[in-house]
């Protein structure tokens, strides 16, 4: 019982110290976050939890993504990935990398395993569906931006995703 009170303490730990970590990020300390990241994949590890393990992760990839550490930024999601297989975050944000290293296959194929995983995740199915424009899939993009547009019509891509369909219709 010990070992399992230990365990439930140390997630949340790595909870409280990844949301610390987010904080920092959105103060702009990236160097902060980076360090309460670094402390929350401890505590992750020590707590066995892989699904916080995985967003402590993702979260540490997303900011040495916007580092421009793109190979970093990979092996992060990656990893995050090997510890929790169905996390849509980790996923999305691995595609979009790739999409940016021109890798827009590989992007394709991991924006289709989310929105097969997670049908509400709205900007999966917009930037599924603009990188299979890009590579001449118009009748599956429409689909996924049409699909888009069902799920977050009001929001503020989706005057471009009107754009691109309509320039499908003409």
């Amino acid at each position: 019982l010990r070992e399992a009170d230990a365990r439930n303490a140390e997630a949340s730990r790595a909870f409280c110290l990844n949301s610390l970590g987010l904080v920092a990020e959105a103060q702009n300390q990236s160097d902060l976050a980076a360090q309460r990241y670094a402390e929350a994949l401890t505590a992750a590890k020590e707590s066995g939890d892989l699904i916080i393990h995985g967003q402590v992760l993702t979260n540490l990839g997303n900011l040495v993504y916007r580092q421009g550490e793109l190979e970093e930024a990979r092996k992060l999601y990656e990893r995050a990935l090997e510890h929790d297989p169905n996390q849509p975050e980790a996923r999305y944000n691995l595609a979009n990398l790739l999409d940016d290293l021109g890798e827009t296959e590989l992007a394709i194929a991991e924006l289709r395993k989310v929105c097969a995983a997670a049908p509400e995740f709205a900007d999966a199915h917009y930037n599924l569906g603009l990188m299979l424009a890009q590579v001449g899939g118009t009748s599956q993009a429409k689909q996924y931006l049409e699909r888009y547009l069902e799920l977050d019509g009001a929001s503020e891509w989706a005057s471009h995703a009107r754009t691109f369909l309509d320039s499908f219709a003409a």
